[in-house]
C-alpha cells in the first residue's frame, strides 16, 4: 500500500524514501513494546496509513528547506515521517509525556540525525520564547482559540499553519474561525483524497 500510495502523490520523493518510512515502522513496533505510542491493536498497514495521513502536506508545494514546528507529537506523527520525506526540514517537537520523548528523541537520531530536538513540554508553557517556524503542525490536539493564537505568534511570516482536521467536519469551520481570528490568513480545507486525510491550511 505505501509504494503505491506514494506514488499516486504526484510528488517527487527522493530515492530510498519508502524503505526510511518503513524503518519508522520497525522503530515504533520495538519501542511500543515498552512505551504506549498506539495501540497494540494496530496492524503495519494501520500504520501506514497514519504515514500517508502524515505526509499529505507534500500535495501543498510547501518548501523544501523549512523549519518544523509539531505540536503534541505523541508516537512521532506527522512530525518523523515528514523530516524523513523532506530531508531538509529541521524539527522542533513538542510533547508533554516524557516516556514518549525517550522515543522521539531516538527516532530522530536514527532517522533524522542532526535535524530534531524534543522539548519535553506541554506547549502552551513551553520554551519556545520568540522563536518562528515555517511550518507549524497540529494532529490530535483539540484546536481552540488560545492555541490558534499561540501558533500564529510562533510562525514566521508567510509560513503555514497545517491542521490535521477530525474526522467530524461539523467542527471544521470553528477550527477555521478561530485560526481566522487568530490573525492568519488563506484559511482553507484542503482533502487528499488519496491518503484519506482532510487537512486546514493557513498562513501567517
Amino acid at each position: 500500500m505505501l509504494r503505491s500510495t506514494l506514488d499516486q502523490l504526484s510528488v517527487n520523493f527522493r530515492d530510498g524514501l519508502e524503505k526510511d518510512l518503513g524503518r519508522f515502522i520497525d522503530h515504533l513496533l520495538l519501542f511500543n513494546r515498552r512505551i504506549n505510542l498506539v495501540s497494540r491493536k494496530l496492524t503495519r498497514e494501520d500504520l501506514e496509513q497514519h504515514i500517508l495521513s502524515s505526509i499529505a502536506p507534500v500535495v501543498l508545494g510547501l518548501p523544501e528547506t523549512a523549519d518544523l514546528l509539531d505540536i503534541g507529537s505523541g508516537g512521532g506523527f506527522p512530525a518523523i515521517p515528514l523530516m524523513i520525506a523532506e530531508p531538509d526540514w529541521h524539527g522542533v517537537l513538542v510533547e508533554a509525556t516524557g516516556k514518549k520523548c525517550l522515543f522521539l528523541r531516538d527516532a530522530l537520531e536514527t532517522l533524522a540525525p542532526g535535524r530534531g530536538e524534543v522539548l519535553n513540554e506541554r506547549y502552551e508553557e513551553s520554551s519556545l520564547g520568540g522563536r518562528r517556524f515555517n511550518i507549524v503542525t497540529v494532529r490530535a490536539v483539540r484546536m481552540e482559540p488560545k492555541l490558534a493564537r499561540r501558533i500564529a505568534s510562533n510562525l514566521a511570516p508567510n509560513g503555514y499553519a497545517i491542521i490535521y482536521a477530525p474526522l467530524e467536519e461539523s467542527v471544521h469551520p470553528a477550527i477555521v474561525e478561530d485560526l481566522r481570528t487568530a490573525g492568519l490568513r488563506e484559511v482553507r480545507v484542503e482533502r487528499v483524497e488519496i491518503a484519506k486525510t482532510t487537512l486546514i491550511v493557513a498562513r501567517a
